[in-house]
């Protein structure tokens, strides 16, 4: 599937459209819930998936929701949690 680049938003722009912080939308990311792509060093969400996750998919047509669920689950585990070790 092509996406265009204008359904992409960064962690901050996607913080800023759900009125939370851009940790809360890191840890959605680190933590399965919220697929994502890495171009170079920053990390993006589709418009879509984000809506999804903030509750549209009650709304959603279900191939839709089948979709995000499978972005989801294959973005598990593809993002690391940063080292938070305090030396």
């Amino acid at each position: 599937m092509v996406v265009k680049s204008d359904d992409l938003v960064t962690v901050k722009e996607a913080a800023r459209e759900c009125k939370r912080t851009t940790e809360t939308v890191r840890r959605w990311i680190w933590g399965g819930k919220l697929p994502a792509q890495k171009l170079g060093n920053q990390l993006f969400v589709r418009r879509a998936d984000l809506a999804m996750l903030e509750g549209g998919q009650r709304k959603g047509d279900p191939s839709e929701q089948r979709a995000f669920l499978e972005r989801a689950k294959a973005n598990r585990g593809t993002h690391p949690a940063p080292n938070r070790s305090h030396h």
